[in-house]
């Protein structure tokens, strides 16, 4: 069985994006158009939608966590190509490990559970959640996580609202009130593999370019502009891909 273990992201850049430290392999919520499905699992449906659980070596990982811990700035993501939300328990033993170390975490999720046992946990633990809106999925609706999400942030845990859109449209009303609502937000301009992906969400194909396997966006519509400086994800630009990079986590 594989270890839980902290690996580089080659596919990513930015302090927030550099390290993984998934605990699952695979994901329950099957939205529409994932990304982690078609790149890591190369497309396998039976594989990816029936998570297992990766194995917990505490010394291996504390040992390892040790060493991160020095790096000018250990951040990991757990959750980058799962649902860590999964097993709680399993969560909790990882987040509190990171904790001892003094290791920074972002847990992207749109799974979340409020508990009162997992609040203690990530006080204790330098974590911001990031909240995923958004997507097509069998996952929480946007709604219910958003509510959840209000509960750790009554409590004191930092919560990032990630919004996933089409970013060349005037955003929806659903987004502009999260947006006027909450202070920390990211926008991911959505980005489509395939034509039947893009008919899915609606996309207006005149608005992309397809580039190094999905179509991405060509620009930015003007309310969305507003909020540039919060943007993570890639638009095109001069026919090339840039990279907006958002900081993804809350000091």
């Amino acid at each position: 069985m594989s270890t839980i273990k902290i690996t580089k992201n080659s596919k990513n850049i930015g302090p927030g994006c550099k390290y993984l430290l998934d605990i699952v392999r695979g994901c329950k919520n099957q939205c529409l158009g994932c990304y982690a499905r078609a790149i890591y699992y190369q497309g396998s449906k039976t594989e990816f939608d029936q998570p297992k659980l990766l194995d917990f070596d505490k010394q291996k990982l504390s040992n390892q966590l040790k060493n991160f811990s020095k790096k000018e700035e250990p951040v990991v993501r757990i959750g980058v190509n799962s649902e860590p939300c999964v097993n709680i328990r399993l969560l909790k033993n990882v987040v509190n490990l990171c904790g001892k170390y003094n290791v920074k975490i972002i847990i992207i999720t749109k799974s979340i559970i409020f508990s009162k046992p997992l609040v203690d946990v990530l006080k204790n633990s330098n974590v911001t959640l990031h909240i995923s809106l958004g997507m097509i999925s069998r996952a929480q609706s946007d709604e219910k996580r958003l509510a959840e999400a209000k509960r750790f942030e009554k409590e004191g845990i930092k919560v990032i609202y990630r919004i996933i859109d089409d970013v060349t449209q005037k955003p929806k009303d659903f987004f502009k009130k999260v947006i006027k609502e909450n202070k920390y937000i990211l926008v991911t301009p959505f980005r489509a593999r395939s034509y039947n992906i893009a008919r899915a969400y609606n996309l207006d194909l005149k608005n992309y370019t397809f580039h190094k396997s999905y179509f991405k966006p060509n620009f930015v519509n003007k309310e969305w502009r507003k909020k540039l400086n919060r943007f993570c994800g890639e638009i095109i630009k001069n026919n090339k891909a840039m990279r907006l990079c958002g900081r993804c986590f809350i000091d």
